[in-house]
């Protein structure tokens, strides 16, 4: 649902072997909102949604499903 630290992108760029790397470009003027991350404490309060993966195992099991499965998209 969500993740209380910054940005993955690096991890997600090692993970997928991206050679073209990451370009951060500067902020542009309508962009102020300097971090956007997810809170999950009301899916916690209404559903008891508790998290059964760390971020890392997350994205690999992500990335490694997509790979079995994007030809079937």
């Amino acid at each position: 649902l969500a993740f209380l630290r910054d940005s993955v992108v690096l991890k997600i760029n090692a993970l997928t072997g991206n050679r073209a790397g990451v370009n951060f470009a500067p902020r542009r003027a309508w962009d102020s909102v300097l971090r956007r991350r997810g809170n999950i404490e009301k899916a916690q309060a209404v559903f008891g949604y508790r998290a059964q993966a760390t971020i890392d195992d997350g994205l690999q099991r992500t990335y490694t499903w997509l790979k079995q499965n994007a030809a079937d998209a």
